[in-house]
């Protein structure tokens, strides 16, 4: 089939639905709105309580990138600015002690350094010099130092003598030596070396590696997180994997404190597993930290706490079931503040070193994409500021007060909306919650469903089926861009968490590991679209199913096992776990869902568990997407799968992303086509659609 007919008839489509929609003063979202919508993160209290500072992200649709710059609001909305201007990457703004500057990463220079500006002048100052990009700075609590951490490459190796090209001689680039496990990370070819902490002083100058040379040395790696100044700024306690066998323990971290002067390091935990994002208590008696015990990956990462020299540490969320994030401490040292899921919603919790837990508010999220995102802040005189995200809303900065008896949803106001003129000329589609049991056990699944703007249930509708990534993720009551433009196309969504999702605890999330996906989350899905044709409004015959890297690879499963579907479209799907496993960004990490056995010692589950096992029951026109530069799901992965369908002459096609990597996110362009590509397929299949 020739794809170029799909986007033809995809732009005339798009062009009907505009004109129709003018007529009757319906404006429903367009493939043009992934250009125009910003989000807002990172909000900052000054020191004093009365002013946020957050960083703005927007697409420019004519270079066809993201870019970001720093805003400025009062606490109360009056005086709401932009600080920096211009397409560049400003981010992670950071107040000065005394509230005088903010500290802010930039490429505006070309590479990324560090800056300050003055908010009242706007002067800006660069600060950093380095070749690599620095990353998770912060001040020092007395304002004299800046902290972060930036990669520091390892000599190349001479281990072979290369010739050399004779003068004047035009031969190919040089060859890449590659020894290490893990080799290529987030769509780039990885240097050896290691991450390193520096020390700048706060009016610039030259920076100073306060880690070792000569030694190994690696920050956590699975996750990036700041170190913690401690309060006489003598110290830093940070995250690291020292281990000569890290490669192969990518989820083992400990804690370790280093003297910034003398660079003597003290570990301060010696646990299995990940302990991680240290911070130090506002008194200096204390350290909280994030983390779990076990070698295998865990659903719940909990809080704890433990005193200053790493002694008496406790678990502060033994009870609460929910993995936690983004720690911050109350300004009296009395309990931490944090973000927590709970059933597909993202809650800014509060816990007290006595065990006391409150729920402060809800409704947090900042991605375009209904996934688990947002950040907050709390000041010192008892206000906070989240990142706002309901179904119909994204890009809100809302604020309220820790004093305010009305805890939970209702307790904050609106301080920025910045999609505000978008949303009050678009019609989006509704979207309701549709809780079922799933079929093979009874096991309580929560769903929500986006309904085609002007919906009559009295009509029949075509339904797509989207199935997140993960599995060790979740949908949730966050604003779609991708799945309300769905909806404005005239199709019902239904968007699933299957068991296996996080966000319902432990257990739930973690059924299906090891042996045991795909399996029983496919019919989670499968009877949450049965469940729905019961309502009526659904078309049985029009089905269709899509979804990305797990969601793929679960497409994948289901054509595998129905013919129920009219079209699939899996974006980067794993279609064979044996070569998925050896030829991913994460090798040790897919191992560990087999049950940690070699994919040479268990071919059979390796397989039987994969996608392509069942190839030959798909009967499904599948167009498969992924990025050239997916290193997670490899290219290689979507085009075995195609090759296997055009064999026994299913209809099939595959799209190679050009410069994007495993999240679509890359180029807004290549969102836009990937989503009208999946689009234009589907109506290509959709019976009685006009051909």
């Amino acid at each position: 089939m020739n794809i170029s007919n799909h986007y033809l008839q995809l732009s005339l489509a798009t062009l009907i639905l505009v004109s129709v929609g003018a007529e009757s003063g319906v404006k429903p979202l367009t493939y043009e709105d992934i250009f125009n919508f910003e989000e807002v993160s990172d909000p900052q209290f000054s020191p004093d309580g009365k002013y946020i500072v957050y960083t703005r992200i927007f697409a420019d649709i004519m270079t066809d990138s993201k870019y970001s710059n720093l805003w400025m609001v009062s606490f109360d909305g009056k005086n709401h600015r932009p600080l920096t201007r211009g397409n560049f990457n400003d981010s992670r703004p950071r107040w000065s002690p005394d509230g005088r500057k903010i500290l802010f990463a930039s490429n505006r220079q070309g590479s990324v350094q560090l800056y300050t500006i003055v908010p009242e002048t706007k002067k800006i100052v660069q600060l950093s010099e380095m070749p690599t990009t620095p990353s998770g700075h912060a001040w020092s609590p007395d304002g004299k130092y800046i902290n972060y951490s930036a990669f520091v490459p390892d000599k190349a190796s001479e281990w072979i003598n290369l010739p050399s090209p004779p003068d004047g001689a035009k031969w190919s680039k040089p060859p890449v030596f590659i020894d290490k496990l893990h080799y290529r990370f987030n769509g780039q070819y990885l240097q050896n070396g290691q991450d390193h902490l520096f020390v700048l002083s706060a009016a610039g100058g030259t920076p100073r590696q306060v880690t070792p040379r000569g030694r190994h040395y690696s920050l956590s790696p699975h996750l990036t997180t700041t170190p913690s100044w401690s309060k006489d700024s003598q110290s830093l306690i940070f995250s690291a994997n020292l281990s000569q066998d890290y490669e192969h323990q990518p989820l083992e971290s400990d804690l370790y404190q280093i003297e910034i002067g003398s660079g003597a390091i003290t570990p301060l935990t010696q646990r299995e597993g990940p302990q991680h994002s240290p911070l130090v208590s506002p008194d200096g008696n204390y350290i909280a930290y994030l983390g779990y015990e076990g070698k295998q990956y865990r659903l719940v990462t909990k809080l704890y706490v433990m005193k200053r020299d790493g002694s008496q540490s406790r678990v502060l969320t033994g009870d609460l079931d929910r993995s936690v994030s983004q720690l911050q401490w109350s300004a009296g040292s009395q309990g931490l503040f944090f973000l927590y899921a709970d059933q597909g919603n993202t809650q800014l919790g509060y816990q007290s070193l006595q065990g006391e837990h409150n729920i402060i508010t809800q409704d947090i999220g900042s991605s375009l994409l209904a996934y688990p995102s947002g950040a907050y802040n709390v000041s010192k005189n008892g206000r906070f500021v989240v990142t706002h995200s309901r179904p119909d809303r994204i890009g809100e900065l809302m604020t309220g007060s820790l004093k305010d008896k009305n805890k939970g949803k209702k307790n904050k106001k609106l301080l920025v909306s910045v999609n505000a003129d978008i949303f009050d000329h678009r019609t989006l589609g509704k979207v309701e919650e549709m809780r079922y049991n799933s079929t093979v056990d009874s096991l309580g699944i929560q769903s929500w469903i986006i309904k085609p703007p002007n919906f009559d249930p009295k009509k029949k509708y075509p339904l797509i089926v989207n199935i997140h990534g993960g599995p060790m993720s979740h949908f949730g009551e966050h604003f779609s861009l991708m799945m309300q433009v769905m909806a404005a196309q005239g199709y019902v969504v239904l968007y699933t968490n299957p068991r296996g999702s996080t966000s319902y605890g432990e257990n739930f999330g973690e059924i299906i590991h090891k042996h045991a996906f795909p399996g029983k989350d496919f019919h989670d899905i499968e009877s949450g679209v049965d469940t729905l044709l019961e309502r009526g409004y659904i078309d049985k015959n029009n089905l269709f199913v899509t979804g990305i890297s797990y969601g793929a690879t679960m497409t994948c499963w289901i054509i595998g096992n129905t013919d129920r579907y009219r079209a699939a479209v899996p974006l980067a799907p794993v279609t064979n776990w044996y070569s998925a496993t050896l030829t991913t960004e994460a090798p040790v990490q897919y191992k560990q869902l087999f049950g940690d056995s070699f994919p040479w010692e268990d071919h059979d589950n390796y397989f039987k568990r994969s996608p392509l096992s069942l190839v030959g029951k798909v009967k499904t026109p599948t167009l498969l997407i992924t990025g050239d530069d997916d290193y997670r799901n490899p290219i290689s992965e979507s085009e075995a799968y195609f090759t296997a369908l055009k064999l026994r002459k299913v209809d099939a096609a595959v799209i190679r992303l050009p410069d994007e990597d495993h999240t679509f996110y890359r180029r807004p362009s290549n969102t836009y086509r990937a989503i009208a590509s999946m689009m234009s397929w589907f109506e290509q299949y959709r019976k009685g659609a006009a051909q």
